[in-house]
């Protein structure tokens, strides 16, 4: 019988991801309407699967949603929308890592990934760390969740994911996985006090 893994989704559940918020204030656009615009650009959208360079994806940002700011100020500001981690968490993952493996497997890109190591060592953190930009796939889409699943070794159901995305979710339930969902406003903390993970 393969051992369970714990894995993580990173914003919304390690640190808070404020993204959509912000160029909403930014834009006046509703949050539909920014999503929509970033799923239909390639530039956006592929940044997340590696499929667009980030200078590529620094010269689209401002010109998708009409912002003021050179491609140049672009990694700055898109990093300030990742924030510190939730209070609690990283060290709780770390008690965790004791008794159990842990992973994560985010939707992200070069800049992000590259900003989150600066407030945690994901290797310290999590025994393999998944990232979207260096798998060319994505989540919710079924192939993410077979790679992931091949990654780690064990059945599909032997997989504990922590998300806060309804899609991701449902793809991962799809895939087999058994799925915690987390409230993004709060991060993963209260799920795992609630289902006694912590001594």
């Amino acid at each position: 019988m393969s051992k369970p893994v714990l894995v993580f989704d990173l914003g919304g559940v390690v640190v808070p991801w404020i993204g959509f918020e912000a160029l909403a204030s930014m834009t006046g656009l509703d949050r539909e309407t920014i999503d929509r615009r970033f799923q239909t650009d390639p530039a956006l959208h592929d940044y997340e699967t590696g499929r667009s360079t980030t200078a590529e994806f620094c010269d689209a940002l401002p010109r998708v949603y009409g912002l003021d700011i050179a491609p140049a100020d672009v990694p700055a500001l898109w990093n300030s929308w990742v924030l510190p981690p939730f209070p609690g968490v990283v060290e709780a993952i770390t008690a965790l890592r004791r008794s159990h493996r842990t992973a994560c497997l985010s939707n992200t890109n070069a800049l992000h990934w590259a900003h989150i190591e600066g407030y945690f060592d994901r290797n310290a953190l999590f025994d393999i760390a998944l990232a979207s930009h260096e798998m060319h796939a994505a989540k919710p889409h079924a192939e993410i969740y077979r790679m992931a699943t091949a990654r780690l070794g064990v059945q599909p159901g032997d997989i504990h994911f922590f998300e806060d995305t309804t899609v991701n979710i449902e793809g991962a339930r799809a895939a087999g996985w058994t799925v915690h969902p987390v409230d993004r406003r709060h991060g993963v903390l209260p799920v795992l006090e609630s289902l006694e993970l912590l001594a």
